[in-house]
């Protein structure tokens, strides 16, 4: 009885283990792109306002979050990058 309890704790494990895995993995390919996307539509904006020149003005929308980690948006030296800051809720 004990050896079966043993073998399927270990199976329980090794399955916990590897959906664990598996699931963030997916969340951090989710994150990553959507910061893509933030830092593609930033740029974009920038390129707009830079072509129009002078007195050109335009509020953009950005997520509240990337699944659930507040971000920051930085613009250096002619690149944008994303910054995920901190996690505030677990992915659904």
């Amino acid at each position: 009885m004990l050896l079966f309890f043993s073998i399927a704790l270990l199976i329980f494990s090794i399955v916990y283990t590897t959906v664990f895995e598996k699931t963030r993995n997916v969340y951090e390919s989710n994150s990553r792109s959507q910061a893509i996307e933030i830092s593609e539509k930033v740029a974009a904006e920038i390129n707009t306002a830079v072509s129009e020149g002078d007195g050109y003005s335009k509020n953009i929308t950005l997520p509240n979050d990337i699944f659930g980690a507040s971000y920051v948006v930085s613009i250096d030296k002619g690149d944008v990058f994303v910054y995920c800051v901190a996690k505030t809720r677990l992915p659904a």
